[in-house]
């Protein structure tokens, strides 16, 4: 009997976009709201809260994306969305490696090394398992 190709949205991949969902809904709300006491809780020196404002809009606005994958009924819906956070979490993880080579990183800068690498492994999963 042949295979068919997968064309809804798995659990997996709904669960995965509810946790990212949850996760970018508080800490984008928290920079957006309270840029000051998110760098406290990260570790940051000075910061620009103008800039981390911002930034707390486009992770709220990730937050707000996985909402609408998470309802969504087919791979198409949400395909160029995992290609999307694939490209995110990857540069992410560099990111962070980058951080981590230049010494004296934070536990903050490895705590977020280890969630953004496994983002970007959960994420390219289900790229490559679903892609047509």
């Amino acid at each position: 009997m042949a295979k068919e190709r997968f064309s809804g949205v798995s659990k997996g991949l709904k669960t995965l976009f509810a946790i990212h969902g949850v996760f970018s809904l508080l800490s984008g709300s928290l920079l957006f709201l309270a840029p000051f006491k998110w760098a406290e809780l990260n570790q940051y020196g000075a910061i620009d809260q103008g800039a981390m404002r911002l930034l707390g809009a486009v992770v709220l606005a990730l937050g707000f994306k996985d909402w609408f994958c998470f309802h969504a009924k087919g791979w198409s819906e949400v395909r160029i969305i995992v290609i999307q956070e694939v490209a995110i979490t990857v540069l992410a993880t560099l990111a962070c490696i980058y951080m981590a080579s230049l010494g004296g990183a934070s536990r903050v800068v490895w705590m977020n090394l280890v969630i953004f690498a496994a983002l970007a492994v959960a994420w390219t999963y289900f790229f490559i398992k679903y892609r047509k």
